[in-house]
């Protein structure tokens, strides 16, 4: 959504987790941070990254889904006179009911127009409908005068290339930028954390060098080196927890840009399926669909790899609408279960059978049979359908290729994660009846 008046443009940006800076305390515990950054013609460009924490929020339960209304009214004045007012409505819809309680997620969004006038005033209301919560804010804008040649620092958790417009209102210089408005940055979710800068035309800003400072005293010195998406890369590493001041230092030593980072250390608890961590990737890649599991070939410790496979069955147990525990037991039980697929020296629930039973349990309905003669060389081999009620309606063809009690998965039916062989009707024969499967 686009609005135009003669001084300003605003474009809406939706994101989704937790941060913020310049948090007050209301009865609408959020945060909202506002950066400035350099714009054509004199004017300044001002960023509102703005975090709600899921449990500031009063949900309700509707088309199995947890939803909540949240109203902002936004004006810019000047002198007392309003120049600019509009009415906006965040409809935020989580899919599990533990979520509506959590602290460490949140509805993340982002407001940007440009400014080429001073004295103007910015005002934020926000208010949750349901709880009739609130949180303001009043702030002035100020633009960047003529002798600031640099904007103010903006960080971020993660910056990756955008490939496809896929996420574009988020996207800045080809790069997604995942702002972190509390800027808290969780170590155990992220090795490093980014500043990005933007400047002015000719300016030059990689003579200049980002300094990190703790309690006063000095713990990091960066000289800024050429980044495509403007956003300097900067590794945790052994950064305490804790509190930090950033200050971006021009060459005359003189201060150009300051800010802040929080650095947030807690120590998780570790629950895997397996104590074997190949038996827990194993079983990590039944659950999970294209390039989740890339970050596991790059960790380099087995605790890193341990608390990677806790945060993804965490994620797992949320949408089950679990506790970790129990979802934990949960996949044990199904693992053991699969012991009735066990083959020669493969344990069961490394068969197809004991796959499919893990991910979707004992199907509700299973038919046996045995494929035409014609189809196998003159030898009958049996199959199995199974068919679940649940799960879109979902059948797996299972075929003894081998004979010797190992069924393969060769066809399914309603599951777009199962990839079908192309030649199972030659393997079942012309008189396989393909409505079984439906």
């Amino acid at each position: 959504m686009n609005l135009k008046t003669p001084m300003m443009k605003i474009s809406f940006l939706l994101l989704i987790l937790l941060s913020s800076l310049l948090c007050q305390a209301q009865d609408l515990p959020m945060s909202v941070d506002i950066i400035r950054f350099p714009a054509a013609n004199g004017a300044t460009q001002f960023d509102i990254n703005f975090i709600i924490p899921y449990s500031s929020l009063q949900f309700k339960e509707a088309n199995n889904l947890f939803v909540s209304d949240v109203l902002l009214d936004l004006s810019l004045s000047k002198k007392d006179t309003l120049a600019y007012n509009d009415m906006m409505t965040f409809k935020i819809a989580v899919t599990t009911e533990p979520d509506t309680h959590s602290n460490a997620k949140g509805y993340l969004d982002k407001l940007s127009f440009t400014v080429d006038k001073p004295d103007f005033v910015v005002t934020l209301d926000f208010l949750d409908t349901a709880s009739g919560n609130s949180f303001y804010l009043e702030k002035e804008l100020g633009l960047l005068g003529e002798d600031e040649q640099v904007g103010d620092i903006e960080v971020s958790s993660m910056v990756i290339p955008a490939t496809s417009k896929y996420l574009e209102k988020f996207q800045r210089d080809g790069y997604i930028f995942k702002v972190e408005p509390s800027h808290v940055i969780d170590a155990e979710e992220s090795d490093n954390f980014y500043l990005y800068l933007d400047a002015k035309a000719d300016y030059p800003l990689l003579k200049h060098k980002l300094q990190i400072f703790k309690d006063d005293k000095l713990v990091k010195d960066w000289k800024l080196k050429q980044e495509k998406s403007k956003a300097f890369k900067l590794a945790i590493g052994n950064l305490k927890k804790g509190y930090y001041d950033i200050k971006l230092v021009g060459m005359k030593q003189n201060i150009v840009a300051e800010s802040f980072i929080v650095i947030k250390r807690e120590k998780r608890e570790i629950a895997n399926v397996f104590t074997d961590l190949d038996s827990e990737l194993s079983l990590l890649r039944y659950f999970s669909t294209g390039n989740k599991l890339k970050r596991w070939k790059k960790l380099d410790t087995d605790d890193a790899r341990r608390l990677f496979a806790t945060k993804f069955w965490g994620q797992k147990a949320s949408m089950k609408g679990m506790k970790l525990d129990e979802y934990i037991n949960f996949l044990r039980t199904r693992v053991a279960e699969a012991t009735e697929y066990d083959y020669k020296f493969k344990k069961g629930w490394l068969t197809n059978q004991g796959r499919i039973s893990i991910l979707h349990g004992e199907p509700d309905e299973i038919i046996t049979g045995e494929t035409t003669a014609e189809s196998t060389m003159y030898v009958r081999k049996n199959y199995e359908i199974w068919k679940y009620e649940g799960n879109n309606r979902a059948s797996y063809l299972f075929l003894d290729i081998q004979m010797n009690g190992n069924y393969r998965l060769i066809h399914s039916v309603n599951d777009e994660n199962e990839v079908s062989d192309s030649n199972w009707p030659d393997y079942m024969g012309e008189d396989f009846d393909t409505s079984l499967l439906e």
